[in-house]
């Protein structure tokens, strides 16, 4: 069986429903061969008549998917009787005629990749057959569509395009900022797969990100700087901060571990994390406040002078080292 967010995907109702975009490439060749059975039902014999559609609902459906299939097995080989055209995409089918679809809401995605001039022609017609079946060219969906490159569990991707919330299934490989650039931004990167831990490389810096973790980087368009703890413990270990990801909301949040209690304090919309040199927990909210203690008189005079001449909505994130505090905003660090 195979299954997308936990659900198993029988019909392509289900295929439009659940799809992920990182989990369906991890597992392609399990959908290379679902689509190759649907495939197979129509392939008619003496001994074996023709089938009816199961996975799909129709011709025009069946067709995206055999060309879906056929780039899947090799995505270097060019499709034949396949043309995308600045508004649709045609397909000559085994009979003659043509399955004609619009590109809707692909078009401008396209012409956007196409001006960026970083993928093959193959692969975006490889996308835009995957995203025709998914029904994402209609207004109305709600799929997230992006042409870009895909990740999977086999191997360290090279990651070139950085979005602010990234959902990772596989190990990626990070670019470093040999000299910091501004504007900075901050990004997040979550290990969604169920099965495994991944890694991020960063340079000689590895770090590892448990499935439903997460790791958050300060960055310079695509090049990371640095890449903030997730995870910190005190060295008399009586309280650990963690990040962790609410996959249902979008947002991370920090637990707040103590060893007098059973369950953690868990806060909100936190995105980056330290501990003072008393081992009080400092962090920042996504509206760029930030929580120091109240008897931590000197971290909260830095604070105050930092806003008295910034602007803490700029802020993206903080880090400590013992009793410094490093502000990291759009356009400046303060610390």
């Amino acid at each position: 069986m195979i299954t997308l967010q936990g659900v198993v995907i029988l019909r392509i109702s289900d295929f439009r429903r659940f799809f992920e975009w990182g989990e369906f490439w991890v597992k392609k060749e399990d959908f290379i061969s679902l689509f190759r059975s649907e495939i197979n039902r129509r392939v008619e014999s003496q001994t074996k008549p023709q089938e009816e559609y199961y996975f799909v609902d129709s011709d025009a459906e069946f067709y995206l998917m055999q060309r879906l299939y056929v780039w899947l097995v090799n995505p270097d080989k060019e499709l034949q009787r396949i043309k995308l055209d600045s508004t649709e995409l045609k397909i000559e089918t085994n009979f003659g005629d043509t399955q004609v679809y619009p590109l809707g809401r692909l078009q401008g995605e396209i012409e956007n990749i196409k001006k960026q001039n970083q993928l093959t022609k193959k692969t975006i017609i490889g996308y835009t057959l995957l995203y025709l079946l998914l029904g994402a060219n209609d207004r109305k969906s709600d799929i997230n569509v992006k042409y870009d490159e895909y990740f999977t569990n086999n191997k360290s991707e090279v990651v070139s395009s950085i979005r602010e919330y990234n959902r990772c299934w596989g190990n990626i490989v990070l670019e470093p900022a040999i000299n910091i650039e501004y504007p900075l931004r901050r990004c997040v990167f979550i290990n969604v797969n169920p099965d495994k831990k991944i890694t991020i490389q960063l340079g000689e810096q590895n770090v590892d990100i448990e499935s439903k973790s997460c790791v958050i980087g300060v960055f310079c368009g695509n090049k990371c700087y640095k890449l903030l703890p997730s995870i910190l413990t005190g060295s008399n270990n009586q309280i650990t901060l963690m990040l962790k990801p609410n996959l249902v909301k979008n947002v991370i949040q920090l637990e707040i571990h103590k060893p007098d209690k059973d369950n953690p304090d868990v806060v909100e919309d936190v995105v980056s994390i330290g501990l003072d040199e008393n081992e009080k927990p400092i962090y920042l909210y996504s509206n760029g406040e930030i929580y120091i203690e109240k008897d931590n008189f000197t971290l909260q005079e830095v604070y105050a002078g930092f806003r008295q001449t910034s602007d803490e909505a700029q802020i993206i994130a903080v880090d400590t080292t013992g009793d410094y505090l490093n502000i990291y905003t759009e356009n400046s660090i303060y610390g």
